[in-house]
């Protein structure tokens, strides 16, 4: 039973380390004219995506309640292409406000 419980801690503090290294190398950059997001997708293999504002339809965020507690959550972009999530957003409502200030003047 002892060798069973220490599997699933070990098991579970492996996994839980993974997230948080895929976590901590996934990158958020927003800039007066475009959001790009880095993601890193398992040990060796990353992920960009690159939208520019004028190509933003509609934005939205949301936070859940471990979001409220730990003041995290996801901001939802929609553009023609579909629909993208950027999750795990530290101060996601901050974040949403600067990208829609910035939006806006991209529109006029």
């Amino acid at each position: 039973m002892f060798l069973v419980t220490l599997g699933c801690f070990v098991f579970g503090i492996i996994g839980a380390g993974y997230v948080y290294v895929m976590w901590y190398f996934s990158v958020y950059i927003v800039t007066n004219q475009r959001i790009r997001q880095i993601m890193q997708k398992g040990i060796f293999k990353k992920s960009m995506i690159d939208i520019e504002f004028d190509k933003i339809i509609s934005s939205a965020y949301h936070v859940g309640m471990m979001g409220k507690i730990f003041n995290y959550g996801t901001i939802i972009l929609n553009t023609d292409g579909g629909e993208i999530k950027f999750s795990m957003v530290s101060s996601p409502e901050k974040v949403y406000n600067e990208m829609e200030k910035e939006i806006g003047k991209n529109r006029l």
